[in-house]
Parts: structure tokens; sequence; C-alpha cells
């Protein structure tokens, strides 16, 4: 579903300003996805499927995608703030349901700012004890803006408390949509800030953490950071 309760300052996806609502004529139906897994199946080594949204967890059928995920013999990931992780949310959801929740450090102010609603760290991290009760596995993305770069070990470290088993350190994606406030856009010493404390953070709790939103290696040597796995653009890497 293109549908998020959410209003991430940072978010860039077209629909951003105009949402729609959680099922349309154009949404994808439980059986079509089933479907196109089955073929992207057939035609690949697929091992893997992650759902993404807006915020998946707004769909109702979303326990019944999972199991068919899951039927098909493979592992589901769901794509999520965290925030609607209710009890009869989680209540439904597959026993070992990997979930990748989003945290954008442990100030609850700074949270609510980003996501423009107030509360919501209160509540994903409510929500995430209580997948974790039920038997979820998590992992977390950790978003970085100028505004919370000086926030990444605390939301690293928030992660670890949760129990989150892996990392992705996400600067934010540039697009037409972000660029509208250039003030977001982190300097390349911020990034330099991010990867320290990110690096630090690995180091001293054998943290996996994947950079998993390229970073051009002509604005950061990568070299420097050797406990973090960078990933790449086609047009990145050390050619």
């Amino acid at each position: 579903t293109n549908q998020c309760s959410h209003r991430c300052v940072h978010c860039y996806n077209f629909w951003r300003d105009d949402r729609p609502r959680t099922i349309t004529p154009t949404t994808l139906a439980r059986g079509e996805i089933r479907e196109l897994v089955r073929r992207i199946k057939q035609e690949t080594a697929l091992e893997q499927v992650a759902i993404s949204g807006g915020e998946p967890l707004l769909r109702s059928d979303l326990p019944g995608i999972l199991q068919d995920i899951l039927d098909e013999g493979l592992n589901p990931v769901v794509i999520t703030s965290g925030t609607a992780l209710t009890p009869a949310r989680v209540r439904r959801l597959p026993v070992g349901t990997l979930l990748e929740v989003t945290l954008f450090g442990a100030d609850a102010e700074l949270h609510d700012r980003i996501v423009g609603r107030k509360g919501t760290l209160k509540r994903v991290i409510e929500g995430v004890a209580r997948a974790r009760e039920h038997g979820c596995r998590l992992v977390v993305s950790v978003v970085v803006s100028a505004l919370n770069v000086h926030e990444v070990r605390n939301a690293l470290e928030l992660g670890i408390a949760l129990g989150a088993e892996g990392f992705l350190l996400n600067r934010m994606n540039l697009t037409p949509m972000t660029m509208r406030d250039v003030s977001l856009t982190m300097t390349r010493s911020q990034l330099e800030e991010m990867l320290a404390a990110a690096e630090a953070v690995a180091a001293e709790y054998d943290a996996p953490i994947a950079v998993s939103v390229p970073i051009p290696a002509c604005v950061v040597d990568p070299a420097g950071y050797p406990h973090l796995h960078f990933g790449w653009c086609p047009r990145g890497g050390a050619e």
C-alpha cells in the first residue's frame, strides 16, 4: 500500500503529498502478490521477499500475504515504522516474521519531529517489544539526515537494546521530493560523523551494520571503516 500514517520530512515517495487509500484499484491483491512471487522464484534464486509501502501493516490481509510467502519456502520481511505493531496486529503475524523497523534516534522529541507525529518513539519501542515476545525477529534501519546525524550511535544502541540482529545505516535518499529542503542534506563531514559513530558501535558490540544506501567513494573513502559493510550502486565500488 502507498498509505502511511507518518509524514516523514525526508520521505522520497512521489505520493507523499497526496496519500491514497490503503487499497485502490491499482493495488495488488493478495493472490496477485503470490503469483508475482512465484514467477520471480521460477526465474531467480529467490530466498527473501520484503514487503514495503507506505506502511504495510495497514493492510488487513498482510498476515495472509506473509503466510503465502512462507508457504513458498521463502523468508518474508516487513519494512515498517513500528508504530502500527498493535497487540491485535502482532497476534496475527506468523511467528518468525522478520521486521525491519526504522529508528531515527533515542530522542523522542526529535523522532516525532522527523516523522511528523507525536508519541511515535514510545509506540515503536512498545510495538517492537510486543513483536519480539510474539516470536518475531528484528533488524533496524537507521535513516540519517542532517537533523539526526548526532543521534546515530544512540539509535544503534537502542536497536541493540531492543534485540536487533542486524542494522541498515541509510543516509537520506536524495530526490526532487527531499531536495525541497536542502537543510536536510548532510555535508561530507556529517557523513563522516555518521560512519564514525557506526564504526565504533560495530566494533564495540560486534554488530553487523550495512551501509545500504550507497555513499560515493569519491566523497568518503570506505577503507576507514573496516567494521561496516558498504553497498554500491552500479557506478560505485572500487572502480
